[in-house]
């Protein structure tokens, strides 16, 4: 019998907004794609931001996602 291999599934992106500050104290403000938020705020720090303040940006229509197997 042949066994099925177990691919993990991707996770999905999601868009965060945030705000952050840099080493000089400087506050930015941008958007950051990642699978969590904990992902977005370890990217941000390897940007050598501080982050402060991190929200999930509102999602906007897809045709990839609503048709994902077209794509």
């Amino acid at each position: 019998m042949a066994r099925s291999l177990d691919i993990p599934k991707r996770q999905k992106e999601v868009t965060y907004r945030y705000v952050a500050s840099t080493p000089q104290g400087k506050t930015v403000r941008g958007t950051i794609k990642a699978t969590s938020e904990l992902a977005a705020e370890r990217l941000l720090v390897g940007r050598r931001l501080h982050p402060v303040e991190m929200v999930v940006a509102p999602s906007m229509f897809s045709l990839e996602e609503a048709f994902p197997t077209f794509f």
